[in-house]
């Protein structure tokens, strides 16, 4: 595999270019056509304010300090990989600096977008990409451009495997081929990103929607849960990221109730009233608050389906119970 060359947009350049003098290799490793005299005429604060981006060629102690970067930054929000593009490699064939990348991406918690040009990659690299990028709690937007001479099958294909428990996936865009069989993964990642992106834009109304909108309620609940969707909604409604989870507390504060979980899903009007039991367990409408808000863990709004039974009819409860029991269990 050859070398990479990172294009490094960021707002945290003084950390990045001391991990990299530390490693005394620095000048051998900037674009040397923008740093070309000698002696070098520009500190490396001044050398940031030239260029967008930084040019790394791949290398185990450059990487390191990337790496290091990497893990250490909470301001950096772009990145784009040219993976494989490179003149040199290391004359023991080492690799280990592509891997100490991989290994330090999903444990950055600050950036939102990655794009990756794909060189000259074997489908096992590619995968193994696809593995670190998955494992991200911060990534939203993943951009792919394999270049003529490779394509991103292999990537597609491992990235698509339980791509449904990610819910911070906002925008997969993957310009170029895929294979014919590869497909259905593909569609498996739109569809991912597709109910992510509503979830953001189902929350992003809570300032305009009814308190009982059981559709924001449960996009909502499901924001609450990943930091990275809250930071997409506050953008999204020009808010403070604080103020707007105070907002979302308070309006979920109805559903710590049965009576009021149940209004907001649109199952009853006013308040829940089960069919009496035959065999003389505990009824729904007779769990105390304490029980209720343990039920609560394992449910969300949009868990009860619109149809079980019409706005303000008595409530035959034996099929949510045994659906929360089952959550409880596992």
């Amino acid at each position: 595999m050859s070398p990479i060359s990172f294009q490094l947009q960021t707002r945290a350049a003084d950390t990045f270019f001391t991990a990299l003098s530390h490693k005394s290799m620095l000048k051998q490793y900037l674009d040397m056509n923008l740093l070309e005299q000698e002696p070098y005429p520009y500190t490396l604060v001044e050398y940031l304010a030239t260029t967008t981006f930084l040019k790394v060629l791949g290398n185990a102690a450059v990487s390191s300090a990337f790496a290091e970067f990497l893990e250490s930054t909470t301001a950096l929000r772009k990145l784009h990989l040219d993976a494989g593009l490179g003149t040199q490699v290391e004359a023991d064939g080492d690799t280990r600096w592509w891997s100490l990348v991989l290994k330090a991406l999903p444990r950055n918690n600050s950036l939102r977008e990655l794009s990756v040009t794909l060189y000259s990659m074997s489908d096992e690299e590619k995968a193994e990409l696809a593995d670190s990028v998955r494992r991200s709690t911060s990534i939203r937007l993943v951009s792919i451009d394999p270049q003529p001479t490779t394509d991103a099958s292999a990537f597609v294909r491992r990235f698509a495997k339980d791509i449904e428990h990610n819910h911070i996936l906002l925008t997969v865009m993957c310009d170029g081929h895929i294979h014919a069989d590869v497909a259905g993964h593909w569609h498996t990642v739109q569809d991912t990103t597709r109910r992510n992106s509503g979830v953001v834009a189902r929350a992003a109304r809570l300032l305009k929607a009814s308190l009982l909108d059981r559709y924001v309620t449960a996009a909502l609940q499901r924001v609450m849960l990943h930091p990275a969707l809250l930071t997409e909604v506050a953008d999204l409604v020009k808010m403070e990221k604080a103020e707007l989870v105070k907002l979302i507390r308070d309006r979920l504060q109805e559903l710590e109730t049965l009576n009021g979980f149940m209004k907001v899903a649109g199952v009853v009007k006013e308040r829940v009233v089960c069919i009496a039991s035959d065999d003389g367990c505990t009824q729904l409408d007779a769990l105390n608050e304490d029980c209720w808000r343990h039920v609560l863990q394992f449910l969300f709004v949009d868990d009860v389906k619109e149809e079980i039974g019409p706005s303000g009819s008595a409530l035959s409860c034996r099929e949510l119970s045994r659906d929360s029991d089952a959550r409880a269990i596992s």
